[in-house]
């Protein structure tokens, strides 16, 4: 594992340290994993072969079936070896290296599509917008999620900002979304996710509301949990399936609603291009006078108490 993490030195520069984690323990939990899957032998990476993957693959069946744990936490081990076994083989220049966990992986053909559930646009605007919703929590997080509303972005691209990423001062308020470095170090999903995010209504206000950002939060991976326990708390989900992640799945549904290509709507919310047109992408970038214009056509009414 600490061979991979300095082969992936580069890649990671941008991570922060919270990202770092995020990327390093699920790798350490598949190594584990594959371990418990041998009886405990931890042998060398030129021995883990096809039957290896197998093995590991076997080991998951089985503690799925006993423990009723997700083929995709499977999945993730699968591909997290993967990815480290490619990233040591490309290191050490093998010709022709193996690929011991290619086509392991687990489906289940009759489970549903696991897309988050879409928060209605009534129950944003009847529940969310209503006076005294997020009077038992605290702004930064009422904020956050205002944001999400009204500019689909991931919580996480949010409350990670550092302060020269909200710019209010300029003729069109927005959101920067990049690498940093320094102090507040951040990598961005990928790089279609770089881009600018104009603020408008419910957004603009919070993010007038807090022009440093979001040090509550930033560098944490606390909110997503804690918004949701607070709106399953107080009502203010529809279902139990519902969480905070489904707001940008409502912003791209009110996008296509108001006949926004699904071409601008994956350069809106930061989705790749090349794999929407399925082939290589020319020319500029969207400017951001256009993003505005996106934004301000699927606006939601902004209540006196959140202005």
């Amino acid at each position: 594992m600490a061979e991979v993490e300095r082969i992936a030195k580069h890649d990671n520069r941008y991570k922060s340290e919270n990202q770092m984690r995020l990327w390093r323990n699920p790798r350490k939990r598949a190594v584990n994993n594959l371990i418990e899957a041998l009886d405990g032998r931890d042998i060398p990476v030129k021995e883990v072969d096809h039957a290896v993957a197998l093995a590991h693959k076997a080991w998951w069946i089985s503690r799925i079936a006993d423990e009723g744990l997700s083929l995709e936490t499977a999945n993730k081990d699968f591909a997290n070896m993967a990815g480290m076994l490619r990233r040591y083989y490309e290191s050490i220049a093998q010709p022709d290296a193996p690929e011991p966990y290619h086509r392991v992986v687990l489906r289940d053909r009759l489970k549903e599509d696991n897309r988050k559930q879409e928060i209605p646009v009534d129950w944003i605007l009847d529940r969310w917008f209503a006076p005294g919703a997020f009077d038992r929590t605290n702004a930064e997080a009422r904020d956050i999620l205002l944001i999400s509303i009204e500019t689909g972005c991931r919580q996480s691209e949010i409350y990670d900002l550092p302060p020269n990423a909200i710019v209010l001062d300029g003729p069109i308020p927005h959101l920067r979304i990049g690498l940093e470095e320094g102090e507040n170090r951040r990598e961005a999903k990928n790089s279609a996710s770089i881009r600018l995010v104009p603020l408008v209504g419910v957004a603009l206000a919070a993010a007038r509301r807090h022009p440093n950002g979001f040090a509550r939060y930033r560098g944490r991976s606390s909110y997503s949990a804690a918004m949701n326990s607070y709106l399953r708390a107080n009502g203010l989900l529809p279902s139990p399936e519902h969480t905070i992640g489904g707001v940008r799945h409502t912003w791209e549904s009110r996008l296509k609603k108001a006949g926004v290509s699904a071409e601008d709507r994956g350069v809106s919310m930061g989705h790749s291009v090349k794999a929407i047109r399925e082939r290589e992408v020319y020319g500029d970038a969207m400017p951001l006078v256009e993003r505005l214009e996106i934004a301000r056509s699927v606006m939601l009414p902004v209540p006196d108490h959140l202005r």
